[in-house]
C-alpha cells in the first residue's frame, strides 16, 4: 500500500470508482464481522449463508477498490498491483485452511455439513436464499468487538492519502516525479476537512474498539467493574 502511494497515478474516475467499489467491500466486511463469534459459535446465516468466507471477498473488493485508486493503467501500477494480489492468494488460501482445520476441530460434524452446502469462497445466490442468507441478528458490540471499523475507516484514510497524490502531483505524474505542488492541499476546500475527518473518525474507533475488547475479556474473566 505504501508502494502504491508512491507510483500511483490516479485520476478524478479512479478516485471516485475506487470510493465506491471499496465501500462495497467495507459493507460486505462490516455485516460479516457484526455477527461473526470466534471461536464461540458456528456462523451459518447471512452473508455467511452465501459463502463460507464472506471476510475474504470483501477484503478482495476492498483491495480491487485501493487498486483502483492507483490508476492499473499505468502499466508499473499494474504489475505492483498483480503482484500484491498474487501474494494475497497465496496467503488467503493458506488462512483458509487453516481456519477450516480449526473449524473442523471445533464444530465436527456441524462444519462438515455446512461446508456442503455452502461454497467456500464463490458466492451464490442460490445458496444464500436456502441458507438463511436474509435471515440474521447484527451487533455493533460484536462489530466493535471484531475492530472492523478502525479497519474500514483506515482503508479510506489511505484513500485520502491516494488523494492527496492526485493534488500534490503534476498532471498524469506520481509522488516520486517530483515538482511537487503542496500548496494545492491548502487551497482545495475539500481535502483538508475531509482528511482530518477520516483522521479523527479512524482514531475515535480505534480507542472505542480498544476498550470495548479490554472490557469484554475483563468481563468474560469475572472481573467486576465499580
Amino acid at each position: 500500500m505504501l508502494v502504491l502511494i508512491a507510483i500511483a497515478r490516479p485520476t478524478v474516475v479512479s478516485l471516485l470508482v475506487s470510493a465506491a467499489v471499496m465501500f462495497v467491500g467495507w459493507f460486505i466486511n462490516i455485516v460479516t464481522y457484526g455477527i461473526l463469534q470466534k471461536k464461540q459459535k458456528l456462523i451459518t446465516s447471512g452473508p455467511y449463508a452465501f459463502v463460507r468466507n464472506p471476510f475474504y471477498v470483501g477484503t478482495f473488493f476492498a483491495d480491487v477498490g485501493m487498486s483502483i485508486a492507483a490508476n492499473p493503467f499505468d502499466l508499473i501500477v499494474l504489475l505492483i498491483c498483480v503482484l500484491y494480489f498474487f501474494l494475497q492468494v497465496l496467503f488467503y488460501g493458506l488462512q483458509i485452511k487453516r481456519e477450516e482445520r480449526d473449524l473442523l476441530a471445533l464444530f465436527g460434524e456441524e462444519y462438515s455439513a455446512y461446508c456442503r452446502r455452502v461454497p467456500r469462497i464463490v458466492p451464490s445466490i442460490r445458496s444464500g436464499l436456502r441458507n438463511g442468507g436474509f435471515h440474521f441478528e447484527w451487533s455493533f458490540d460484536v462489530a466493535l468487538f471484531n475492530r472492523v471499523f478502525s479497519r474500514a475507516t483506515g482503508a479510506y484514510l489511505w484513500l485520502c492519502f491516494i488523494w492527496g497524490v492526485f493534488l500534490v502531483s503534476p498532471k498524469g505524474g506520481c509522488f516520486l516525479s517530483g515538482s511537487l505542488q503542496f500548496n494545492r492541499l491548502l487551497s482545495d476546500r475539500l481535502f483538508l476537512p475531509i482528511f482530518v475527518a477520516a483522521v479523527c473518525v479512524y482514531g475515535m474507533f480505534k480507542v472505542i474498539e480498544d476498550v470495548h475488547k479490554n472490557e469484554e475479556k475483563r468481563k468474560a474473566k469475572g472481573i467486576q467493574f465499580s
